[in-house]
């Protein structure tokens, strides 16, 4: 059962998700004679052993670190935002811009403000004291450095245009990454600054198909600032090691049969089509894609399978740090994929 420990640092809290319609059955529990819904809560008194609930406890001197706190369910953007400002290249970008806005950037950041709308579906709250997201995201980052208790990040959401009913929704982490860099690239322009985000983050990939038979080959370049990995095969095997899913991604196809490729002036023709990684940047971001959909019941399902690091981690693959952000934390709700 979901349950919340009061302390008199979160002394309400409500819930957003208690049950899927498809367990409302009477063998599950939820459901009594004629089809009535039983909901059963309870309350106890005890000591709160193991972690510290009261003002007093220092986190940073405890373990180090201090963590962002989770709104109802924004563990998705706290592990970006974990990821971001533990990259000490972005973190000193991110300080460089200055926050004060030029008149002829307006129109730019309104822009932005609207395509990060869009994407959460939720406007403005309309009070007018909506703080600019580069502001926004340097007061984070700051709080992150020099803060004892976790960092509230009600300012950044505001600055996307988010209101209270956003902060319990599951919103794209890999957009709203873009969305942030495209918005400092923005900043930066004209600016010895200028091109330092692409710099970071951009690399380059080749789409190509070869036909086997006959002298033709298409292909096509495009830059990424993320990997989209699988954690299983095609073939429903496990993959268990960055290496294994990237040898997924770039696993080759051949295109022949009734799916031949149509090579121009030589017709339906046997070909192989695959990526090939042409350049990568300083820093790497993969996305692992913990999820698929089933076909059968019609519904995203969550895949648990955990990657391998340690397995790729010697100076013949990664020359420099590798950084993995661990989650970790007292259940508050269950938003997919924590």
């Amino acid at each position: 059962g979901d349950t919340w420990t009061f302390s008199k640092e979160g002394i309400d809290r409500g819930w957003h998700d208690m049950v899927r319609t498809q367990d409302l059955t009477t063998e599950s529990g939820w459901l009594g004679p004629e089809n009535s819904l039983l909901i059963r809560a309870s309350v106890c008194v005890r000591q709160a052993d193991g972690f510290a609930t009261g003002s007093d406890y220092n986190c940073r001197k405890e373990v180090g670190y201090i963590g962002l706190m989770n709104h109802g369910a924004t563990c998705y953007m706290n592990g970006l935002l974990q990821c971001l400002f533990h990259s000490g290249e972005f973190r000193r970008i991110v300080y460089s811009i200055e926050s004060a806005q030029k008149e002829g950037e307006k129109d730019a950041i309104k822009e932005d403000e609207v395509a990060i709308e869009k994407s959460s579906g939720s406007g403005d709250d309309g009070d007018g004291g909506t703080p600019s997201l580069i502001q926004a995201l340097q007061n984070v980052f700051y709080r992150l450095q020099t803060a004892d208790q976790a960092v509230n990040c009600r300012e950044l959401m505001k600055s996307f245009g988010w209101d209270t009913s956003d902060a319990f929704t599951q919103h794209d982490a890999q957009e709203l990454n873009r969305i942030l860099c495209d918005r400092l690239e923005e900043q930066m322009k004209g600016t010895h600054m200028d091109g330092s985000i692409k710099r970071l983050f951009e690399g380059e990939m080749e789409n190509y198909i070869e036909c086997l038979d006959v002298n033709y080959t298409s292909k096509r370049c495009e830059t990424f600032y993320d990997i989209q990995l699988n954690i299983k095969s095609e073939r429903g095997q496990d993959l268990r090691t960055i290496e294994e899913a990237l040898r997924e991604f770039t696993m080759e196809e051949t295109l022949e049969g009734d799916n031949a490729y149509e090579a121009e002036g030589h017709g339906k023709q046997r070909a192989k089509k695959g990526i090939r990684f042409l350049s990568f940047p300083p820093v790497l971001n993969l996305q692992l894609k913990r999820f698929h959909f089933d076909m059968e019941r019609m519904d995203m399902a969550i895949q648990l399978s955990i990657l391998c690091f340690a397995a790729l981690y010697h100076a013949d693959y990664f020359p420099g740090d590798l950084d993995v952000v661990s989650h970790a934390g007292f259940k508050l709700a269950s938003p997919a994929g924590c």
